[in-house]
């Protein structure tokens, strides 16, 4: 007599068929959220284009990463002080706009970094990121919300107030890094954090920075769409403008990037877009009242001397592991080579002195932090020559 067969429903619970019956369900679970992604992503891309969807999508996911971390460290880094609201106002009553005296803050609630573009940026970021445990602080890298497109349009003001309100609520003491322009945080009425900034010589970091988006090493998401297959050699496109004859097409242009290490430092308000007198006097001013030092890439030694001076709970022991990565950081030095060492010079005689006067308000900046770097040195007993041998050297390499 034939054995009659089971149906699914027969098997006991923890044989076979449950087991399929469970994994089912796990694997519905998890396709469900991919296949709305894919939905979405693929009725966003019918309707704004497969370039602006990518770029969309990054930017919601980069945005929330970085909120997500932020958060996260705040709570994992239990070791590191906290204040309360009024010990922050307490300690902001610092002021850095004179260089005669060498101040000196050690008590800090949060140390913001303005990370200019390609400007060793990196760098200081794998520095911070060190020292960290050691010196007892956490980090940050919450990013600034942008207009993307029709998409998404972002009021630059409330923007701005959003971030400093944010930032300034964070309980541990922390270092906040990332490419975003000065926040007045005196302007919103709360207490000031301390800020430091990296600066690089405009013509080089203008030079850095077409050859990273037309050339570099990036990722897809982010060559959408300013990246183009066949983009001229810097030297052509500045020569193409000398001429009148420049058709960017849509991709990033050697001149988009003309005044941005001023308009970093004027701010971020829509006013601050211009790159003009007013907004290069703005830049100064913020520099003298809010910044304990600017890191010069040119100068990047001793710049690592002052700001370690200047903040020495936070920043000890910065300029010696920049000097010496060591405890299985030996990889941290061939990338600070890397990065801080200029790129091949490529403009020809007219078109380098076409960027020179383009770049006129720029250079006044850069070399107002330059001499303000050194006023600073000399008053805290600083031998300005220090460094010179290992700065001489990298632009050696370029």
């Amino acid at each position: 007599m034939a054995k009659r067969l089971s149906s699914p429903r027969e098997h006991p619970r923890g044989s076979q068929g449950g087991d399929h019956s469970y994994i089912g369900l796990c694997l519905k679970i998890l396709c469900c959220p991919v296949l709305v992604f894919v939905t979405c992503f693929s009725l966003s891309s019918l309707f704004w284009g497969y370039e602006l969807t990518l770029k969309v999508t990054e930017k919601f996911s980069t945005e929330s990463f970085y909120e997500a971390k932020s958060h996260m460290n705040q709570i994992t880094a239990t070791r590191v002080p906290s204040f309360t609201m009024n010990a922050k106002e307490n300690m902001s009553h610092w002021d850095f706009s004179s260089t005669e005296s060498c101040q000196v803050v050690r008590d800090v609630f949060l140390v913001m970094g303005m990370r200019v573009p390609k400007s060793a940026s990196s760098t200081v970021q794998d520095l911070i990121d060190i020292l960290a445990p050691v010196n007892r602080f956490t980090t940050s890298n919450v990013i600034q919300h942008r207009s993307v497109g029709r998409s998404r349009k972002v009021d630059l003001d409330e923007e701005e107030s959003r971030l400093c309100t944010y930032l300034i609520q964070l309980p541990r003491r922390t270092v906040h890094t990332a490419h975003i322009g000065f926040l007045d945080f005196a302007k919103k009425s709360l207490p000031r954090p301390v800020y430091f900034a990296t600066m690089r010589d405009p013509i080089s970091r203008l030079i850095s920075h077409y050859n990273y988006v037309h050339f570099g090493p990036r990722g897809v998401y982010v060559l959408a769409p300013t990246r183009s297959g066949n983009a001229p050699s810097l030297n052509e496109c500045v020569n193409n403008h000398i001429m009148g004859k420049n058709k960017s097409g849509g991709t990033f242009d050697c001149m988009q990037t003309v005044g941005l290490q001023l308009r970093f430092f004027c701010g971020v308000s829509r006013n601050c877009r211009e790159y003009n007198a007013s907004n290069l006097a703005m830049a100064k001013a913020n520099i003298k009242r809010n910044f304990a030092t600017v890191l010069v890439v040119e100068k990047m030694f001793l710049s690592l001397i002052v700001l370690e001076k200047k903040l020495p709970g936070i920043f000890s022991g910065i300029t010696e592991r920049y000097k010496h990565p060591r405890n299985g950081n030996a990889e941290l030095r061939s990338r600070i080579n890397f990065r801080t060492v200029n790129e091949k010079d490529t403009l020809d005689i007219e078109a380098r002195a076409y960027l020179q006067r383009e770049l006129a308000l720029e250079y006044e900046l850069y070399d107002f932090a330059v001499r303000r770097l050194h006023e600073q040195a000399r008053a805290c007993d600083i031998d300005i020559t220090r460094g010179r041998r290992r700065e001489r050297s990298s632009l050696r390499n370029r």
